[in-house]
Parts: structure tokens; sequence; C-alpha cells
């Protein structure tokens, strides 16, 4: 029979397994952020960025002193430097991750007997031989590269319709992607706009040869319990590349005693759960408000944050605007060991100022001026901003300046 959690007890056990309740202390920075990429298993990417990349979102809200790009510099750590591997890659997880190195071969074995992983028209869209050729250049340059480095030309004919989406139209672009999807090539480092790539062999280090120890699919779904806390046996986006195990590989892991089933009160989902995850020492919160990033791991379960937190939760930034029912990219607000409002602003560079244009206290929460403060205090300091502007009370469209 399932353990049965109580709404109080699933909130605890989230913010506790996924970081949120107190920030890292690991000697340093880098430390911190690689000892937050353990505990969660990933970080997933988008690059939109109004005061910060979701990745950025991610590590602020656990590692309090992290700059802007802080976790690229600390999980894809070279540059040029040859001689250190990489922490992670990045690849398809739930969806574009940074991921670690050590899942590589699960990766790059997967992709090869698939064909592709995710980018099926990106492989039908770039001509045969073109991978080829930038593989061999590539190996030639000796040191990673960025793909505007090479021009191999553009695309001149199409295989879908024009109304299909199409991928990029700059063949590099479209080799780069293709080679990296079935692991020829890896992100060697990055900037909030910019990529650069590499041999696995020099940027991963023993990884890129290291053998796969079990099939793709059961070393992601274990991988993918830990990633989530509380992982729904329901159909959604965390069974990314793992839909057609979805009925049969929980069942099985189950009964070999490597992970375990929960509900939760009030609900008749069931969810996934690192078998003995649920008796570790949890910690308190620390009393610190934190701004979560639309696509943190706490919050990529819409259904469980809308049951086990009472507060729903949409990412409207792809919402026509007369369909948003707040803005372009607001983000939750989590204090303590609940979600008690949401924000949208920006970074004015010019005035060096972190802009909060809208704040909504969720309706029945105890909502902490102070702490919010604080937050974006630590928020437009990470922004490289030396003030925040925020509306003078909760829902209000009044400024007040603070330094």
């Amino acid at each position: 029979m399932s353990r049965v959690l109580t709404k109080k007890e699933a909130r605890a056990f989230l913010i506790s397994t996924l970081g949120l309740a107190s920030f890292r202390d690991e000697e340093d920075v880098p430390e911190q952020i690689r000892g937050m990429f353990n505990q969660l298993g990933c970080v997933q990417l988008d690059p939109l960025d109004p005061f910060g990349q979701n990745a950025d979102l991610v590590t602020f809200a656990r590692v309090r002193d992290a700059d802007k790009g802080d976790v690229y510099r600390a999980l894809l750590p070279r540059g040029e430097d040859t001689n250190v591997s990489n922490v992670a890659f990045e690849h398809f997880y739930k969806e574009r991750c940074l991921v670690p190195a050590s899942a590589f071969p699960y990766y790059r074995d997967e992709a090869r007997a698939r064909g592709s992983l995710r980018l099926w028209r990106y492989h039908a869209q770039c001509p045969k031989e073109t991978p080829g050729e930038l593989l061999a250049y590539v190996r030639a340059l000796g040191t990673c590269f960025h793909h505007d480095e090479l021009d191999l030309g553009r695309i001149t004919h199409r295989t879908r319709k024009p109304k299909d989406w199409k991928p990029s139209p700059k063949t590099t672009r479209l080799a780069v992607e293709v080679l990296a999807d079935r692991g020829d090539l890896v992100v060697s480092s990055r900037t909030a706009r910019a990529k650069r790539f590499d041999l696995p062999s020099r940027a991963l280090g023993h990884h890129a040869t290291a053998k796969a120890a079990m099939s793709f699919a059961r070393f992601s779904l274990l991988a993918r319990v830990k990633s989530c806390g509380l992982m729904s046996r329901n159909a959604g986006p965390h069974w990314t590349l793992l839909r057609d195990v979805r009925a049969t590989l929980p069942d099985q892991l189950i009964e070999e005693g490597l992970i375990e089933e929960i509900t939760i009160a009030g609900s008749p989902a069931r969810y996934l759960v690192e078998r003995g995850a649920l008796d570790r020492p949890q910690e308190d919160p620390d009393g610190e408000m934190r701004v979560l990033g639309p696509l943190d791991p706490m919050i990529w379960d819409r259904k469980l944050v809308s049951h086990a937190f009472a507060f729903d939760y949409v990412w409207e930034v792809y919402k026509p605007k007369a369909k948003r029912a707040y803005g372009w990219y607001v983000v939750p607000l989590l204090h303590r060991d609940r979600l008690v409002g949401r924000m949208e602003g920006h970074v004015n560079r010019e005035e060096s100022t972190l802009e909060i244009t809208n704040v909504w206290k969720e309706p029945g929460r105890a909502f902490s001026m102070r702490a919010f403060d604080r937050a974006l205090d630590r928020l437009a300091t990470a922004n490289g901003c030396a003030y925040f502007e925020r509306p003078i009370e909760v829902g209000r469209a009044a400024k007040n300046t603070t330094v």
C-alpha cells in the first residue's frame, strides 16, 4: 500500500529535497553551484533573460552570492582550457538542460541507436555530408569553436512545407546541432548569448569513452525521479524521452526496491520517489524569500504545485497578450513553505536598476515585505544592478527606490 503524505509533508519534502530550504554553504560559489547541481541532477535552460535566464534563477534561489552567468562558468568551466573536464554537458532531459557529464555515455548510445533524440527536423534538413565535414574541421582545429566562426553556407532547399516549423537556414548551425544531438560534439562553454562546442574527448575527459552500465530508460528514470523530488506517474513533460516505458518500468524499479510510490492526501495522483528519501532528515526553511525561475524543478509539475501549495501557475510567455492573466514573464515567490505571490520585472541597464513592475500577493497568504526586499536586493546584485525599484505596496503600481 502506498505511503500517504499530507500536503504540508509534501511541501516540506520538496523544498528540502530540491535545495530551497537554505542557501548552500560550501567554501566558494563555484563549489556551491556544483553542490546544487549534484543535488538537482540537472538545470533546465531557456534563453529569455529579463533578470537572469532560468538557469541563473534556479541558481540564485539556492546560492546566495551567485552572479549572473556563474552557473555556466561553474559547470562548463574551461573555455580554452582543455585540461579540465566538464561537470556538465547540454542535452535534452525533461527539455534542454545542463546534464551531468556522467550521463554522456547513455545519451550518446541512445541517440545513435535512435538516429536522433529530439532533433529529427534538423537531421532531415541538414545536408548529409555537412556534419562529417564540420567534425573533421573541429578535430583539425584542436580547440573549441563557435558556430559563427565557420560559414558552410545556407540551406537552399526545404524538405517541408513553408507553413511548418523550420530549423535555422545556416548550414553550420544545423550541423552543430546534429552533431551535438548524437554525441559527436558537446557544448564546452557558454554565455547568455553564445555557445562554444568541442569534441567530447577534449571536453568531457573519461566520460567521453565510458560505457553505459544500464539501459538509457532505466538510467534516465532513476535520474528523473531524483530531479523531480516527487515524479507523477501521469503523462506530462517530465516523461520526455521515457513515454514508451511509463506503464512498465516504474513497477519494475519499485519491485527492485530502487524507488517507491506515494500519494498525497486529497489527490488520486501517484508519485514516484527515491527509496528512503522520505525518511532522510529534512531542513526547515530559513525564512528567506526566493524568486523561482519559471522552469525551476519545484514547479515542473503544475498539478502537484496546485494541489500541495494551493498555487496555480502558468508561464504565460507564449500566450497572446490579451489572454494573459498576469503578464509576459511572471515568476513565483517562495517564502518558508508557501508560494506567497508572483512578480514581473526587468533589468534597466542604463540606470543600473532592477525594475519590478508588478507584484501579486496570493490571497490569504502572509507576505513579508522585508523578506521580499532582501530577495530583490540579492537579485539586483546578481544582475549587476546598484538599485531595485518595486511597487510601494503589493499589488499597486507606484515605485519605491531602495539602494
